[in-house]
């Protein structure tokens, strides 16, 4: 899986959600973590980004974004000022013909560089094991989006971790579909919200694009 800014939703910059230039509110939601560095040399300004992705119609979202500074390993921390966009979910519900389902938006967190904002490959590394989720609601039991999401997550922002679909589980998969019917997505699951995330910095084609579409 690969990135293409193509049908990229603009006016969606974090500074849309900032009281005034003083003053960026109260977070929703807080990220922390480590980049480290794969590239033979990285570019001198660098951005950690949320990339909302919106499967239906492979359109991507950019919003928020701190600079990577300091030696590698660099720390960041990241907040979050707003909900994404309705623009940026993915409607399970089907516009209300499942109202049991709720409305998910989930983001990778990338590396960008912000002299190329967000145009196609621009994207210099990404968190391989974890993505952002936000649920407009409270996710209810029993549902496909309970079961999409490793458990019935309440409204807001959440933390997941990324279990990449085995060789084993694919085997297991096709003996059961012989015609292969299988579809290679990974799991998601809750993890604490203050687990610190390793975000790794190379080529694209040597990184792992977490694949839950």
């Amino acid at each position: 899986m690969k990135f293409g800014w193509i049908g990229v939703l603009e006016g969606l910059a974090a500074c849309d959600a900032q009281a005034d230039a003083a003053y960026r509110g109260e977070p929703l939601f807080s990220l922390r973590g480590t980049v480290s560095n794969d590239l033979p040399e990285a570019p001198e300004e660098m951005e950690v980004s949320l990339v909302w992705l919106v499967t239906a119609g492979d359109d991507y979202a950019v919003t928020e974004g701190v600079p990577v500074t300091g030696d590698f390993p660099a720390k960041f921390s990241l907040d979050v000022l707003s909900p994404p966009t309705e623009d940026s979910l993915n409607d399970y519900t089907y516009g209300g013909m499942y109202p049991e389902e709720a409305k998910v938006g989930v983001a990778f967190i990338t590396v960008l560089d912000p002299e190329l904002g967000m145009q196609d490959d621009s994207m210099l590394g990404i968190a391989e094991q974890h993505v952002l989720v936000y649920v407009d609601r409270d996710v209810v039991p029993g549902s496909w989006s309970e079961e999409f999401l490793g458990g019935a997550l309440s409204a807001g922002f959440h933390l997941m971790a990324v279990d990449p679909w085995t060789e084993e589980e694919e085997a297991a998969c096709l003996e059961l579909n012989p015609e292969g019917d299988c579809f290679e997505f990974d799991a998601l699951s809750p993890v604490d919200p203050e687990t610190e995330i390793p975000v790794r910095l190379d080529d694209p084609d040597n990184l792992y694009i977490p694949n839950w579409t």
